[in-house]
């Protein structure tokens, strides 16, 4: 791990999964903000494409993720594989079908704490 930190918020990179981010906490909200229990969770690359659904040979993609399409991650999947090709999905999670009407995202908990993305030209 590698960390940055200026002393409001602390930054962790796993060098071993290609510099994804695993580890955010802030000197107000201590503690670690983004789980990291499985290979597909980290702050990291992710790259959408077909066929829908992915299978390769006799492979195919768990119900839950057939939806997706191709979708090689930086770091793995929740199946503790390595990346290389990812077509699984555990459960459906609240930003799958998420298209956002303005240039900012965010999840936060029950009281409006958490972790944003801002895109400064808009959409």
């Amino acid at each position: 791990m590698t960390y940055l930190d200026n002393g409001e918020v602390r930054v962790g990179m796993d060098l071993a999964l290609g510099g994804a981010v695993t580890f955010m906490s802030a000197k107000d909200h201590p503690g670690k903000i983004i789980n990291s229990a499985d290979l597909g969770r980290q702050i990291q690359m992710s790259h959408y494409s077909g066929p829908w659904p992915c299978e390769v040979g006799d492979k195919k993609p768990h119900a839950g993720w057939a939806g997706l399409g191709w979708n090689p991650i930086q770091t793995g999947d929740c199946f503790l594989n390595p990346t290389y090709v990812t077509c699984d999905w555990h459960q459906p999670w609240p930003w799958t079908r998420f298209t956002a009407t303005e240039g900012w995202a965010a999840l936060v908990d029950d009281n409006d704490w958490g972790l944003g993305v801002f895109k400064a030209d808009g959409l």
